[in-house]
């Protein structure tokens, strides 16, 4: 038996602005390339609620596809 498998590397598009994860869980609303801000973390991670930056890693993140819900408490 032969088997065969012709596996293809599938890479989403991104299209700005968009919501990304990192990978330590963190969830980055990017305005453009780069260009993001922090809107979920963990309590543990070193990224911080807010936290702004035009300088994000890009390879370390991936399109989110979940959805958050933003309210007052």
């Amino acid at each position: 038996m032969k088997i065969t498998l012709n596996e293809k590397e599938t890479k989403d598009e991104i299209k700005f602005p968009c919501l990304m994860q990192g990978e330590d869980g963190s969830v980055v609303f990017f305005i453009t390339n780069k260009w993001g801000t922090v809107i979920h973390t963990n309590v543990d991670g070193k990224k911080r609620l807010g936290d702004n930056s035009v300088y994000w890693d890009m390879s370390k993140f991936k399109i989110f596809k979940g959805s958050i819900t933003l309210e007052n408490d």
